[in-house]
């Protein structure tokens, strides 16, 4: 254990001795509290006018034109449009959508017949809706009007208030999506970046031989538990600093973002959440490093490592479409087995968690199954780490290392 100490305590001094480190860190802390700062930033190139919804996100310029009075009154007088300028013809309507003066226009042809006049067809484009919503109202009155019924009174009958709570016993997943996606994209930047950093670093002692040296002086288990947890207690480290950065800027610029815009993307967490998040994550993130640094003993030279931990890359790519698949189906059986299964737990249990109820007993297996793969990873990368010192100047295929492995010849 004393080995071990030394180990952890040399691989964090160098990379907390490296400049790239201190200045990659340095630079993405000072990067997100200038993004966090927008807002106040803004505000006073403004004169203290802030921003408002439509200025972060974009409003929509809005025309129309139609040769029908009556059509032009009624769009006029309704509340329930949104706001659109009146152009003189179809053609001047048409030149301003192409050169940009509006987003989008709108010919009016009779009270029941329209066309949109637009560059782009966005996703997300409600207003047609509206306008059909709002000449149907308009088509109904006139209908009911024309029987002698007031369009008023059949407003008022289908307008009955009706008194409506809920009372939410689980999780309200609307308020934790966006916290999802934050974990979820921390933990994947971990695991990579890291990830490659150990399987670099374990390659880079084999092909100078360092690994030889070291091998005389320590233990394999010394060697590579320090590497590990150096590389993970450093990582942690650095994503906490960003993450507090982040939250430090948000309280500092807090009063300069529109009014409930924080509040409506849910960056909060809850405390048994972030238990939660802590335990899968952290337990996670050894479990890869460890298949890194076994992959990284594999090969004999630092070119090779890229091909050597290319299969894990993938397999924790495909980890992490696949939770942001499940994430919109947190009940399905894939989301489930996806939260359990050892490989996918790390991230798939905590986004799955934050959006409905999970019984105490999935959590207790995902969690076993992740320390146990844990610990099993950790021992093979030990033995492949050995085996590695027997194997210079060649490279050995993953399958052959494992059977070697679980070899009962292999001595312990």
């Amino acid at each position: 254990m004393k080995n071990l100490g030394l180990v952890f305590t040399f691989e964090a001094k160098t990379y907390l001795r490296k400049k790239s480190f201190l200045v990659t860190t340095l630079v993405l802390i000072a990067v997100i509290l200038l993004v966090t700062s927008i807002p106040t930033l803004i505000s006073f190139f403004t004169g203290g006018k802030g921003i408002d919804g439509d200025a972060m996100f974009g409003s929509k310029e809005l025309g129309y034109y139609t040769a029908n009075s009556a059509v032009a009154e009624q769009i006029q007088s309704s509340q329930t449009l949104p706001e659109m300028s009146l152009f003189s013809s179809e053609e001047q309507l048409k030149d301003a959508v192409t050169e940009g003066t509006i987003n989008k226009g709108y010919i009016f042809e009779t009270e029941k017949s329209f066309k949109s006049i637009t560059m782009d067809q966005g996703m997300h484009d409600q207003t047609d809706q509206l306008i059909i919503q709002e000449l149907q109202r308009i088509a109904r009155d006139e209908a009911l009007r024309g029987a002698g019924i007031d369009p008023m009174v059949v407003d008022n009958a289908s307008n009955i208030d009706i008194q409506y709570s809920s009372e939410v016993l689980g999780k309200r997943a609307q308020s934790s999506f966006s916290m999802v996606f934050i974990a979820m994209i921390l933990v994947y930047t971990l695991v990579l970046m890291y990830g490659s950093i150990i399987a670099t670093s374990v390659a880079r002692e084999k092909s100078d031989r360092t690994m030889e040296l070291l091998v005389t002086s320590t233990s394999p288990f010394s060697l590579i538990v320090g590497k590990v947890l150096a590389a993970a207690v450093i990582g942690v480290l650095q994503m906490s600093l960003f993450g507090l950065s982040m939250a430090i800027g948000l309280m500092l610029n807090k009063d300069s973002y529109p009014e409930g815009l924080l509040d409506s993307v849910g960056l909060r967490i809850t405390p048994d959440g972030l238990a939660i998040f802590l335990i899968f994550s952290i337990l996670g993130y050894l479990m890869y490093l460890f298949m890194f640094a076994g992959l990284g003993a594999l090969v004999s030279k630092v070119e090779d490592v890229s091909t050597s931990i290319s299969p894990v890359m993938m397999v924790f790519i495909a980890v992490y479409m696949l939770t942001n698949f499940t994430i919109n189906l947190p009940e399905s059986i894939i989301a489930r087995v996806s939260s359990i299964v050892p490989l996918s737990s790390p991230m798939a249990m905590f986004a799955r968690y934050s959006l409905v109820s999970i019984p105490a007993f999935e959590l207790i297996l995902a969690v076993v199954l992740l320390v146990i793969s844990t610990l099993l990873l950790a021992w093979i990368s030990i033995k492949i780490y050995r085996l590695g010192t027997l194997n210079y100047g060649n490279r050995v295929g993953l399958i052959k290392a494992l059977r070697t492995v679980f070899s009962k010849k292999q001595k312990a």
